[in-house]
């Protein structure tokens, strides 16, 4: 996947509004569904940048089912962002392997290039869940 094109980091086209709180980004909407606690998500929703939603979402209270759900969430919050015109042209008429490549180490939403991660599985969750969501608006 061309480096951060399809990024949590960036930005949502317009805000997208859930439970009476305005998320700017896919990260702090994900984030944010770390918590039960309101008081916590609306922190992470005002988050100015992304990496500052991340920052809080590692640090809420974790709800009990968060490892059982978190690939539901994500997809949710892909779906969301993909209805959105510009994220779903974009998707529809992007060539190439989706596959979120970094180099931060994260084989579960991606495939981490270092050397370190070489051996390790790679799951692409993110990855896929886009490629499934691309696939689903093409029929």
């Amino acid at each position: 996947m061309e480096r951060f094109k399809f990024s949590n980091f960036r930005y949502f086209e317009r805000p997208v509004r859930v439970e009476g709180l305005i998320y700017a980004t896919p990260e702090a909407l994900y984030q944010s569904r770390k918590t039960l606690d309101h008081a916590e998500r609306k922190k992470i929703a005002e988050a100015r940048l992304p990496n500052e939603a991340k920052w809080f979402g590692r640090r809420v209270t974790l709800r009990q089912d968060w490892n059982d759900i978190k690939i539901e969430v994500m997809k949710w919050v892909q779906t969301l962002r993909f209805e959105q015109p510009k994220a779903k042209l974009e998707l529809m008429s992007y060539v190439g392997e989706l596959v979120e490549y970094n180099w931060w180490h994260d084989n579960f939403w991606g495939y981490c290039v270092c050397e370190k991660c070489k051996s390790k599985a790679k799951h692409n969750h993110l990855g896929n869940i886009i490629y499934d969501i691309r696939l689903r608006k093409e029929n």
